[in-house]
């Protein structure tokens, strides 16, 4: 039998997809960051991981995650969302040079140390406190805040789960890519639609717990496992 574990912030976090994969005939253990204990002597593969954690508002819990998920593709293991899903959904910085690799349109925004530096990258966008917003890090990013509807498209191994909420297939292609090039294998990518223009906001590698997403995500699950 093929050992699924899922690393989540908690195990209520974790009990969702882990009932969908029982359903489908597919045990899973549960790993939080507090029965993390990481011995890098070690090299036996684990079978699957699904990593849920997205993000975490405390960073040492975040460098924990980072260094767990980077070991466990040095010893070969096969984990979905991995580091560099980690990476990317936890970092508005990574995801700002992300959209801007793929040439997409985003508000103009700066990366700084800390939410303390913003008034100096306030000045240089010309931008007053009511028209931008801060993304906290470390490192922050300051942005001029975008005027409309949000839009988030969620995505599992590749496909749209969901509404396209009316935009064109080259945008759903798009934002198919930023899933793809940042290796998110379950997540979202979300958009603000004023009248005909868009600009991009963030990729993110949240679990959600919609009920036809976590369907999706067990059958990729059981995919990735080589079950299906």
């Amino acid at each position: 039998m093929i050992r699924v574990t899922l690393l989540a912030s908690g195990v209520a976090e974790a009990e969702p997809l882990r009932d969908a994969l029982a359903l489908r005939g597919l045990p899973a253990e549960v790993a939080t960051p507090e029965t993390l204990r990481l011995d890098f002597a070690e090299r036996r593969r684990h079978d699957l991981v699904v990593n849920c954690i997205a993000d975490h508002p405390d960073p040492s819990v975040r460098l924990l995650v980072g260094d767990a998920l980077a070991w466990m593709g040095d010893i070969g293991a096969s984990v979905v969302n991995g580091l560099d899903a980690f990476v990317v959904g936890s970092s508005p910085a990574r995801q700002v040079a992300l959209f801007a690799h793929l040439g997409l349109d985003q508000p103009p925004a700066r990366v700084v140390a800390h939410a303390g530096l913003a008034p100096a990258a306030l000045a240089e966008l010309g931008l007053g406190a009511g028209t931008a917003e801060i993304l906290d890090g470390p490192p922050a990013v300051v942005r001029a805040r975008a005027a409309g509807e949000r839009i988030r498209l969620t995505f599992v191994g590749g496909r749209l789960v969901g509404d396209a909420h009316g935009l064109p297939d080259a945008v759903v292609a798009a934002a198919a890519e930023v899933m793809g090039t940042a290796s998110i294998e379950f997540g979202g990518v979300t958009l603000c639609r004023d009248s005909d223009a868009l600009c991009w906001l963030a990729a993110d590698s949240r679990l959600d717990s919609v009920p036809a997403v976590l369907g999706a995500l067990a059958e990729h699950v059981r995919f990735r496992a080589g079950l299906a």
